[in-house]
C-alpha cells in the first residue's frame, strides 16, 4: 500500500463517522419536531415509512451498529434540548435502515412505576439505548415497527 492510500483509508472512516454524526444530529431534530407537531403516527408516515422505502439489506456490519450507536448518542449530547428515547430510536432506526440493517422500532410500557420506553433493535442486539436489556424485559412491548424482508 502506497502512503496515500494509507493516509486516504485513515481518512475515509473518519468522514464516514463525520457524516453519520451530522446525520444523526438532524434526524434527531426532525424527529422531535414531529412528534411535537403529530405524535407517532406524524412521525411512522414522514420518517420511518421513507427508511422502510431505502436500501434493503441482510445485515449491517458490527462496525456499522457501532457507529450508529456512537453518532446518535453524540448527536443527542449536542442537541440544545434534552433528547428521550423516542427520537433516539427513530435517529438510530433511520441510520440503521440506511446502512443495510433491517432494525425494528419498540415501544413499551411499565404498570407499576409508571413508565414508558422507546428503543432500536438491530441483529438482536438494542443499539443507542439508554437501558440494560434487564430493564427493557419488565416492559410490555405494545408497539413495533418493524422493516419489510426481501
Amino acid at each position: 500500500m502506497t502512503q496515500t492510500t494509507t493516509r486516504l483509508h485513515f481518512f475515509v472512516p473518519s468522514v464516514e463517522r463525520a457524516w453519520t454524526f451530522v446525520r444523526a444530529y438532524l434526524l434527531l431534530r426532525r424527529a422531535r419536531r414531529l412528534i411535537a407537531a403529530g405524535g407517532l403516527q406524524r412521525v411512522e408516515r414522514a420518517m420511518l415509512a421513507r427508511a422502510a422505502r431505502t436500501r434493503r439489506g441482510s445485515g449491517a456490519s458490527p462496525a456499522a451498529l457501532e457507529r450508529v450507536e456512537r453518532a446518535v448518542n453524540d448527536a443527542s449530547r449536542w442537541q440544545l434540548e434534552t433528547t428521550n428515547c423516542f427520537p433516539r430510536a427513530v435517529a438510530a432506526y433511520v441510520l440503521l435502515r440506511d446502512a443495510g440493517a433491517r432494525p425494528s422500532l419498540r415501544i413499551g410500557v411499565r404498570a407499576r412505576p409508571f413508565a414508558g420506553h422507546a428503543w432500536v433493535e438491530a441483529q438482536g442486539v438494542a443499539v443507542a439505548d439508554s437501558l440494560t436489556a434487564t430493564q427493557r424485559a419488565s416492559l410490555t412491548v405494545l408497539h413495533v415497527i418493524e422493516t419489510g424482508h426481501g
